[in-house]
């Protein structure tokens, strides 16, 4: 089933029930009085009823339970990719030319494919970094980051590395001057992010220093690992967002959010942010790929004790009318099937089967439940 903006709009004023999650809250393109012939040359609209089909998918994407997308964006292409879930049926969307192409399967080989095909297959990772830092703390160490990739860079240009020494101006300059491509200026637009100033700075590099990270004995200098992910991440040459949304009991939406860059088959940086702190790894293109796909499986992130059935969202007896008014949006408290039991010794096991003892899960990022 492939709808366009305006009939997802057109089609949005002959269901009930919608939920923040629901394409039909979250597309709002005005109609141009052309959706219903079109949805009937498509055979959605039938004898002026619904195919049975095409009414069973509509139902379930007004009210899901759950959502998931994925963007990939590069130079040469963009990919949008979304889930739906109500109870265990998933609805699949992709982006097709500006249209969404709706979908249902229990494989999702074809989507793992796709996204192989976007991210790569390589289990090999340049770097090994897991770590857990404050928004201040990530600020500052992206910003040598990108001090000794511009470094790097300029050493290819110029046949030698030149001399690299970095005081604590040459860190804040990295948000002004000379470095729009930087990855700390990235993080900081994507987050809206406060950049600490020179009273602060001090502040953030004494924690860096003691778990490792920097050296500050003459001038201020990354550690030797953290070096070699610096001057081989020069690039970035696509930009990774993939996020899912459960509705919490009051009606809030829950949100688990991770961003990820790559420069390349083999480097890859991926955040994800709990509204406190960032976790930073460096997953391998394999690891980043089944990441994504467990955040559009849409696994339940939340615990309770009980679970309510959600109404069924209730469909009008007949297409609406290209001038029929849109229904108000019912938000309606939706629950998911309780987080597995934790293991007694405080450490939690992920849905992608790994056991971990921090609050992030270390191979796919998910947060602990």
């Amino acid at each position: 089933m492939i709808l366009t903006p305006k009939e997802i709009s057109y089609l949005s004023a002959s269901f009930k029930g919608q939920n923040p999650l629901s394409p039909f809250s979250n597309i709002t393109e005005t109609p141009d009085g052309n959706e219903y012939d079109s949805l009937c040359e498509k055979g959605i609209i039938v004898n002026n009823g619904y195919d049975e089909k095409a009414l069973d998918m509509l139902q379930r994407l007004t009210n899901p339970e759950m959502s998931a997308s994925l963007v990939i964006q590069s130079d040469f292409y963009l990919v949008q990719k979304f889930t739906y879930k109500t109870g265990d049926r998933l609805i699949l969307a992709e982006n097709q030319k500006g249209a969404l192409k709706f979908s249902e399967s229990e494989n999702f080989a074809d989507v793992l494919t796709d996204i192989y095909k976007c991210v790569g297959m390589s289990d090999l990772p340049t770097a090994h970094i897991a770590g857990v830092f404050t928004p201040e703390e990530l600020l500052v160490f992206f910003a040598l980051v990108d001090i000794y990739r511009k470094n790097t860079l300029a050493g290819y240009v110029e046949g030698e590395n030149p001399e690299i020494k970095i005081g604590e101006s040459d860190i804040l300059n990295t948000f002004s001057d000379g470095y729009a491509n930087g990855l700390a200026k990235t993080i900081l637009e994507s987050y809206n992010l406060k950049v600490p100033d020179a009273a602060e700075l001090g502040n953030v590099l004494n924690p860096l220093k003691e778990r490792g990270y920097i050296e500050t004995e003459t001038d201020i200098k990354l550690t030797q690992v953290y070096e070699i992910f610096a001057r081989n991440f020069l690039i970035p040459k696509k930009y990774i967002l993939h996020e899912m949304l459960e509705l919490g009991e009051n009606g809030n939406i829950l949100a688990e959010s991770s961003m990820a860059l790559s420069a390349g088959i083999h480097d890859i940086v991926s955040l994800i942010f709990d509204g406190e702190n960032f976790l930073l790894t460096t997953p391998s293109a394999a690891e980043l790929a089944r990441s994504i796909l467990i955040t559009l499986s849409c696994l339940p992130f939340k615990k309770e004790e009980e679970k309510e059935e959600p109404e069924k969202p209730e469909a009008a007896a007949s297409p609406a009318a290209p001038d029929a008014a849109a229904p108000e949006a019912q938000h309606q408290t939706v629950t998911a099937q309780p987080a597995p039991a934790q293991p007694a010794d405080g450490s939690w096991k992920c849905s992608c089967g790994n056991v971990n003892d921090g609050n992030f899960c270390i191979i796919c990022g998910s947060k602990r439940p």
